[in-house]
């Protein structure tokens, strides 16, 4: 049967508007451990895709729960107008457990051939100074931006195909590196990418690298499938943020009366509960 997949422990209620908001979190693990996420904050993205509205629960649940050990990165917007980018370690509260023991023991007894831990979600923040901060980046494609969201199946996996070229094209940095931030009308469409700062090279370094390319035929970039008929990169003074015009993840029309028939909160992980380590 395959890897069962596990959440973040975040539960999630749908509002009237098709947005989705925090309504609690379950004790033990990454979404309640790190500290940052709070009752009421807005889920707006998972791992780059824009799910601000009318994105169905089912949907939702799917994209963040994944194979235990792996990383979700989910943006959140703050009930004072702030937003919150994160990586969270999914896991049962009894991974999430032995993870953060082991990590306290390697912090203290250096272990000479210890295999690196998965990405935690409560890192410390980098030391004072050495902050880096996310930059946008806006290609222009000649893409049929009507072809492009007129399925919300097909706008999913071509964001993730342009996801997994971006990456490529940066010299191979993690995907947890690129949020799509969103799709926009133009003579064809702007896509607006944000690079995130990990491990590696700077998100200034990745946004000029993709920049360079644009004008190289033969580069990767101009080579992948998504986007090859990139016309121009304009690379920005820090993160991008979707403008109210872009096209979302599931911009669809809702059946009417489908707001009744759906329980009020849901489980990230598909029923939770016990067993879940």
């Amino acid at each position: 049967g395959g890897e069962r997949k596990v959440g973040v422990g975040l539960v999630l209620r749908e509002r009237t508007d098709g947005s989705h908001s925090v309504k609690r979190l379950k004790p033990g693990q990454a979404a309640d451990l790190c500290g940052k996420i709070e009752s009421g904050d807005l889920l707006s993205h998972v791992d780059g895709l824009d799910i601000a509205v009318g994105a169905p629960s089912t949907l939702l649940a799917d994209l963040i729960a994944g194979p235990q050990g792996t990383v979700v990165n989910l943006t959140f917007e703050k009930p004072d107008g702030g937003a919150l980018s994160i990586n969270l370690l999914r896991g049962g509260p009894e991974y999430i457990a032995t993870v953060l023991k082991q990590d306290n023991r390697a912090s203290t007894t250096p272990a000479p051939k210890a295999p690196a831990a998965p990405p935690a979600a409560w890192q410390p923040p980098p030391p004072e100074g050495e902050e880096e901060e996310a930059v946008g980046v806006s290609l222009s494609l000649d893409e049929d931006y009507d072809k492009l969201v007129s399925d919300a199946d097909f706008l999913k996996s071509w964001n993730l195909r342009l996801k997994s070229n971006l990456c490529e094209a940066a010299g191979g940095i993690p995907p947890t590196r690129i949020q799509v931030v969103g799709v926009q009308r133009s003579t064809g469409v702007i896509v607006d990418v944000n690079v995130l700062p990990g491990p590696g090279p700077s998100p200034q370094l990745i946004a000029a690298n993709l920049a360079s390319q644009v004008a190289d035929p033969a580069s990767v970039l101009r080579t992948s499938e998504t986007t090859r008929s990139v016309q121009r990169a304009d690379v920005h003074n820090g993160p991008v943020t979707p403008p109210s015009n872009s096209a979302v993840l599931a911009d669809v029309p809702k059946r009417p009366g489908a707001e009744a028939e759906r329980p009020e909160s849901y489980e990230d992980a598909g029923g939770g509960g016990r067993g879940q380590a």
